[in-house]
């Protein structure tokens, strides 16, 4: 006789623009269990990241999907947030998922609670919680290095624990 898993209540499925696509982490809750990650390459056109988030979606069968909020950063990151919302907005529309923006600074503090105080700081933690990442966590850089697309898989993990851990209280405090 087969048996199923079913899908849990609560699966998160973070999103993290890079200039090259989009960073993703699929986290189910109690007990955290990592499901997915990557960095899907794409273009931002229409077709481009539109169909890479449709495939997300449907191979993971989110409860939520987490992305950044426009609400913080530096008016590039603003800028190119409203991009890539604009072109994965109907996707995100026509699925009818809970689609909730999460500010960094709420990131931030949720890790720093636990002593991770830097950006680096919170992708090495990641990493003790979730050991199937060692290989991707990109090495430190110097200031005038270029960031890995891989940070955006540690970026949008992050934003699926905070989501996990704090649900809807994080969008309380971030109002």
């Amino acid at each position: 006789m087969l048996r199923y898993l079913p899908i849990p209540k609560r699966r998160i499925l973070a999103l993290d623009p890079v200039s090259q696509g989009f960073g993703f982490a699929v986290l189910e809750g109690d007990p955290q269990r990592l499901v997915d990650y990557g960095v899907a390459y794409c273009r931002r056109t229409p077709e481009g990241c539109d169909e890479a988030v449709r495939q997300r979606i449907e191979l993971t069968q989110p409860s939520t999907v987490v992305v950044p909020s426009i609400l913080e950063g530096s008016r590039l990151r603003v800028r190119a947030l409203e991009r890539f919302y604009e072109v994965i907005g109907h996707v995100l529309a026509r699925e009818g998922l809970d689609v909730r923006p999460l500010r960094p600074s709420l990131v931030r503090s949720a890790f720093a609670d636990r002593g991770a105080d830097t950006r680096r700081a919170v992708h090495e933690l990641l990493v003790t919680c979730f050991p199937e990442l060692r290989a991707r966590l990109p090495k430190p850089r110097l200031f005038f290095d270029p960031e890995s697309p891989r940070t955006a898989i540690f970026d949008a993990l992050a934003m699926a624990v905070t989501e996990l851990e704090f649900g809807e209280d994080a969008h309380e405090i971030a109002a």
